[in-house]
């Protein structure tokens, strides 16, 4: 499966593993855009410098086991999350 195509789920999964890094993943997705966005014209701007380097810094978070660290320490877990919809926090005079 290519990583167009996988749930960020199955992604992050692939890139925890090591089968994928974050740069290849961030690579892959501005391909996608710059094959598209003439047809679907979805970007105003599209930073490729910046999220490169935003993709490497991650990526060496990863490796040096910062992010992952981090991950594990935590407290939290699933029940502490409550799922709200999208726009729950809007009110309707903020459409007024």
């Amino acid at each position: 499966m290519n990583i167009i195509e996988m749930t960020a789920t199955e992604l992050g999964k692939k890139i925890r593993a090591g089968e994928v890094s974050a740069v290849e993943a961030t690579k892959e997705v501005l391909e996608q855009i710059q094959a598209v966005e003439g047809q679907i014209h979805a970007f105003v701007t599209v930073d490729e410098e910046g999220a490169l380097k935003r993709a490497k810094a991650v990526q060496q978070r990863i490796m040096s086991g910062e992010l992952e660290a981090r991950w594990r320490s935590s407290r939290c877990d699933q029940r502490q999350y409550v799922y709200r919809r999208p726009f729950d926090h809007l009110q309707l005079q903020d459409f007024e």
